[in-house]
Parts: C-alpha cells; sequence; structure tokens
C-alpha cells in the first residue's frame, strides 16, 4: 500500500506545482500543450494495447492474443457504463466541487486525470506486484511518469488533477487487496489482457485531449475487470 501512497501524493504535489505555472499561460498556449500532450497519451495506449495484444511465437510468427476479448470487454464495458451512467456520475460529482468551492475547470481535470493515472497497465501491475514481491519500483516509476504528467495537465486544466491522486490511492489500495487475496494465483495472461483493454482506453482519453471528438471515457472503465469474468468463466468449465 506504501507505493499507493506514494503516488497519490506525488500526483497531488505535482498537480500544485503546475498550479504555480498555470498564472503564466497563455489560453492559446494552454490549448496547444492539452493538444501535444493528447497526442503522447495516445500513442502511449496505442503501444501498450499493441504490446499486450500481440506476440511472437518460438518461430517468429506473429500471434494475437486476446483482439476478441479486447472487442467483447470494450462493448460489453461500455454497455455497462452506459447503464450506469458512470460518466455523468463522475462528471457531476466534480460539476459539484467546481460549484461549492469556486474551483475552475475542476471536472475536466478531475475526471480526464483519474481515467489516464488509473487505467494503464503500471497501475494495475504496480499495487500487484508490491504485495506479492515487496518490490516498490514500478510504482516509483509509475509516479514519477505521473507526477510529470499532472504537472502539464494541472497548468492547463486546473486543480481538479490534483483530487486525481486520491482516486488513484483507492483504485491501487483495491488492486493491492486483489494481489494480497489472489497470491501468485494471477494468471500472466488475465494480466496482460486487462492491461490491453485499459491502453486502449488510455488511446481513448488521448482522442479527448486532442479534441477529435468527445468520447464517455468514464463509462469504458469497468470494460478493464470484463476479462477476469470471461477468464473466471473459462476456470469454470474446466471443473
Amino acid at each position: 500500500m506504501l507505493g499507493a501512497v506514494i503516488n497519490g501524493s506525488a500526483i497531488v504535489l505535482a498537480s500544485l506545482i503546475g498550479l504555480l505555472f498555470k498564472r503564466g499561460i497563455k489560453e492559446s498556449l494552454q490549448d496547444a500543450m492539452e493538444k501535444a500532450l493528447g497526442l503522447a497519451v495516445f500513442l502511449v495506449g496505442l503501444s501498450g494495447a499493441l504490446q499486450n495484444m500481440f506476440s511472437i511465437d518460438e518461430n517468429g510468427a506473429l500471434q494475437t492474443n486476446g483482439g476478441l476479448i479486447l472487442v467483447l470487454s470494450l462493448a460489453i464495458g461500455t454497455l455497462l457504463g452506459e447503464l450506469l451512467d458512470i460518466d455523468d456520475k463522475m462528471n457531476r460529482f466534480g460539476i459539484y466541487i467546481e460549484q461549492k468551492l469556486h474551483f475552475e475547470q475542476f471536472s475536466k481535470g478531475f475526471v480526464g486525470a483519474s481515467l489516464l493515472f488509473c487505467t494503464g497497465a503500471m497501475a494495475i501491475i504496480g499495487p500487484i506486484t508490491e504485495v506479492l514481491t515487496g518490490d516498490m519500483s514500478v510504482q516509483l516509476v509509475k509516479s514519477g511518469m505521473d507526477a510529470t504528467i499532472a504537472i502539464i495537465m494541472a497548468s492547463t486544466m486546473g486543480i481538479g488533477v490534483a483530487f486525481s491522486g486520491l482516486v488513484v490511492f483507492l483504485y491501487q489500495g483495491a488492486f493491492a487487496l486483489l494481489g494480497l487475496l489472489a497470491g501468485n494465483a494471477i494468471d500472466p495472461q488475465l494480466l496482460s489482457q486487462i492491461c490491453m483493454v485499459g491502453y486502449a482506453i488510455v488511446m481513448c482519453i488521448g482522442i479527448n485531449f486532442l479534441k477529435m471528438t468527445k468520447l464517455k471515457t468514464a463509462n469504458m472503465i469497468s470494460a478493464v475487470f470484463i476479462p477476469v469474468f470471461v477468464y473466471l468463466l473459462s476456470m469454470l468449465k474446466t471443473l
């Protein structure tokens, strides 16, 4: 759990630093920085999704490891998200805080940063690795990466980014608990599939930053858990 604390704290502190720069950045420059960040996020998501979707076998042939799982996860996960209206609820919460505390653009920064920091592979693998082996290296690397991104995001989107640190702590804490309960029984292929779906959602976050269209990425977040249900169903069939 210490890794989750460090990661969440790094995001908060980095966001506060980013807010100091916000006052001296013109609106046109903020827009340019946000789009540049969007492109970087999209490419990171694309790279991660492809890395977890394809592999090279012993004969040097390219194999796909879960294209169907990706399609099913995004379709079913988005359907559940739309039915639960997760995106609207998160935005309503952000707007509520924005109105109560008079924080400009709180909802945009809070929702965007929370999704970005939670849907990558490191947010899942890091806490699980920490509780199983005691190795926090993944968590520390992620904390540094998130801090860098948080500075840029907070300088363009405001203080909402800082509050995403709490979401990251709770999210990674949940996976740390999962690691404690499951132990070494977690299938590496399942982890790869979860990460693949997560990176696909990261791509969608990047598209939103680029302002090409508006995707309700929060409604896709439940897609990350669909591979778990598929895996459990396959295990039941073998009993």
